[in-house]
C-alpha cells in the first residue's frame, strides 16, 4: 500500500518523500491509467502536475492534489498544507 502516487514529473519529489519515510509509487513508464488504477486501489494520493489527470482524477474519486511549484521545497509546503 502506498501513501503517494506520483506523476513522471514528479522525480525528485517521490526521492524526497521516501527520504522522510513515506510509501510512494513513482514509475516514469506508468501512464495516467495505471497511476490512477493505483491510488484507487490504495486509496493513495495521486501528486501531479499534469490538470487533465487532476480533473480525471477527481472524477473518479480518488484524492489528489496538483502541484505547480519546480522547487521542492514548495511542494513539501505545498504538500503539508493540503494534507
Amino acid at each position: 500500500m502506498y501513501d503517494f502516487v506520483l506523476d513522471a514529473m514528479l522525480g525528485k519529489e517521490a526521492r524526497w518523500l521516501r527520504v522522510l519515510g513515506y510509501s510512494v509509487f513513482y514509475s516514469p513508464e506508468a501512464d495516467d491509467n495505471e497511476l490512477i488504477k493505483v491510488a484507487s486501489k490504495d486509496n493513495s494520493i495521486l501528486i501531479t502536475k499534469d490538470l487533465m489527470l487532476f480533473r480525471r482524477a477527481i472524477k473518479e474519486n480518488v484524492k489528489c492534489i496538483c502541484i505547480k511549484s519546480n522547487n521542492v521545497e514548495s511542494f513539501l509546503k505545498t504538500l503539508k498544507r493540503k494534507i
